[in-house]
Order: structure tokens, then sequence, then C-alpha cells
């Protein structure tokens, strides 16, 4: 209890400012009397033995402040003697400390949003089973002023020729571009904005995902095009629009020419593979009919993860083989007045397994060089 009234005393030593200094100047006068009669007895005059007892008693004001540290709190003293001077201050200027307050929002304000902007397009990690096993496709080409860059979209029969090459080392997966298309829902004639992505069949099921309702996309959805138009809502999305509707299972909507059925609700926390975008319905990538089967119509970027066992390298090579072999059947093409520099570099191309766990897409990859720079 003694050192708690002692603690309390400290505290409240700032609170009762006036009072302690009345009290310290009672104390040190108090001393320097005792010395100066002191002095006096030693035959001393007056004027002298006071003048002898401020000497050897001390500085008035040094002694407080070493009184001040036993009796007080100096930190708790000393802020708040900051606080009052820094409020007179802004009283005192009073258009200047507006603008620096002002000015001081608008820079934390900026420092968060662009922090958030990064966590939400670098920083966070898919809610998927192990992402760190999870790439995306790019092949590397040098532009033509000379820089060393990537392109990572590709179209339908290089996925079917890459699928083929890399067998039982890896799965291979469709993701689409994420997009905003018309749909209607039910008999109603006026149409709304959604934004639906392509994905393969078996993209849910390497995920690791399990519906929140309904049921999700497999790879019998990938067999014929056009064959399945089912939709997988996003939770977000089932949230919005729908309350949270169990009912939806069923229900269908419009989407170019095809009517899509309802058949599920992917887990909540995934709103699609693309920072900065958010998906609201899956589809299967077999529906992109007029695409399947065109060469060089890119839509989609190929994602990978090896199977147990294997590492990304040794899924990556052979896809490297068949890659410089279309390289080499390409050269035929070229003109014979063809540059050998040119040439070399065409053959020095590379397809690379990018991370992504944290998703692809373009925003990420201009924030990320952005950052970088």
């Amino acid at each position: 209890m003694r050192a708690l009234r002692r603690f309390l005393a400290r505290l409240s030593a700032p609170l009762t400012r006036q009072q302690q200094e009345q009290r310290l100047r009672e104390e040190f006068d108090e001393h320097i009397a005792l010395l100066t009669e002191d002095n006096i007895r030693s035959g001393l005059s007056p004027a002298e033995a006071r003048r002898r007892a401020v000497l050897k008693f001390g500085s008035l004001e040094a002694m407080k402040e070493v009184y001040r540290d036993q009796r007080g709190l100096p930190r708790l003293d000393a802020l708040a003697s900051d606080v009052v001077f820094g409020w007179r201050q802004l009283k005192k200027h009073r258009a200047s400390s507006v603008a620096a307050i002002a000015s001081l929002a608008l820079a934390i304000g900026a420092t968060t949003a662009a922090f958030r902007l990064v966590d939400a397009v670098l920083l966070r990690i898919l809610p998927v089973a192990e992402p760190e096993r999870l790439f995306f496709l790019a092949t590397t080409f040098v532009d033509r002023e000379g820089v060393p860059d990537y392109r990572d979209d590709f179209d339908y029969p290089t996925f079917r020729r890459y699928r083929e090459t890399v067998g039982d080392r890896a799965d291979l997966m469709v993701v689409g571009m994420t997009a905003r298309q018309d749909v209607t829902f039910g008999a109603a004639d006026e149409t709304e904005k959604v934004y639906r992505q392509y994905v393969s069949g078996n993209l849910f099921g390497v995920f690791g995902f399990q519906p929140h309702l309904g049921w999700l996309l497999t790879p019998n959805d990938d067999l014929t095009p056009g064959a399945h138009p089912v939709a997988v809502l996003s939770y977000d999305y089932w949230t919005g629009r729908f309350g949270r509707d169990p009912g939806v299972i069923g229900k269908t909507f419009h989407m170019a020419n095809d009517r899509f059925e309802i058949i599920g609700v992917a887990p909540r926390g995934f709103t699609g593979t693309e920072p900065g975008e958010v998906t609201d319905v899956f589809v299967p990538a077999m529906m992109n009919v007029q695409a399947i089967n065109s060469p060089g119509w890119s839509w989609f970027r190929i994602w990978v993860r090896p199977k147990p066992g294997v590492s990304p390298e040794q899924g990556r090579l052979p896809l490297q083989a068949a890659f410089i072999h279309e390289h080499r059947e390409h050269l035929k093409e070229f003109h014979s007045d063809t540059p050998k520099q040119v040439i070399e570099a065409f053959l020095g191309e590379k397809i690379l397994f990018l991370p992504a766990a944290a998703g692809a897409s373009r925003l990420q990859r201009n924030t990320g060089a952005l950052c970088s720079s």
C-alpha cells in the first residue's frame, strides 16, 4: 500500500504543479536558513553566512530538477509541458496548423491506401491448398527496344499440347482473364453486369476446394465444347445478389447465347485468381466455344501444380523442350535475310514457372514493377 501511495503521489505530481513548486521552495528556504544559522554561529556576518549557505546547498533550479525527478514522473511531467506548449502554438498559428494537420492526414491516408493495395495485390495468399506449389506459365521474349519481357496468355490448342507433354508430372489448368459481361436472370428483360471467369473443370479440385453450397465444376465439364452450360457463384456475389438464399441452386441466367444453370457456390474467401479483380461467376472453359479450336486466340493463363514428388523444374523441362521444338519449326517461316541476332534471340526464349501463390493479374504485374523500380 505504501508503494502504491508513493506511485499515485508521483503520478499526480504534474496535476498539482503549483503546490509542488511552493512546497519545494519552502523546503529549500528551510535548509538554507539552517545553514545560514550555522555560518553565523561560526563568526560570519549574516550576508556572508547566507551567501555561503546558498553556494553550499547549490543552485535552486538545479535542485528543483533533482527533487522533481525523485517526487514526480519526469517523462509525464515533460509530456504535459509539451502538450501545453504545442496547444499554445496551434492556437497562435491556426492557419498553418490546419494546413499541417490536413497534409499529415492526407499523407497518412495515402500511405494506408498504398499499403492496402500492395497487400491485396502482392502479399495476400490465395486460400488454396499448398499455394507455394502453384505456378503460372510465361514465355520470355525481347521487345522491339531490346528489353527482356514475358507474356502469360495462351490459346487452347497450345494448352492441349502442353497438357499432353506434361503428362502425369503436373496438373495444368485453364484460368481465364476476368471480364465483365451482361447477364439476364430468369425471365426478366433487364440485364445486369457480372464479372465472369472461364476456368477448367479441374481447377476447384486442384485448389482443394469444397463447395459452400451445391457442387463445383469437375473435369467432366472439360470434355465437349458447349456441352456443360453450368456456373458456380462466388460466395460474395451469392451474398450480395441473392442474400445467401440456398434456393439459388438450379436457377438459370442467360449469358451471350447460352442459358446457364447455377450448380453451386464457391467457398467463402475465394473471389477469383486475379488480384485487383473480383469474380462473380465461374463457368467452364469449354463454354468459350469459338475459342477452343482457334490457334492464336489467347484468352487465359495456364496454371500448373506439380504432382507430389515432382519439382517445378522437372515439370518445366519437358515444356521447355516442346517450346524450343516449336520455335525451330517456326524458323522455317523466317525470311532468309533475317539477322542472326534475331534468330538467336528467338531460339533463346524460355518457358517460365512464375509463382502463383498470390494469384496473377495485369494489375499485380504493373504494381510489382512499380514497387521494384
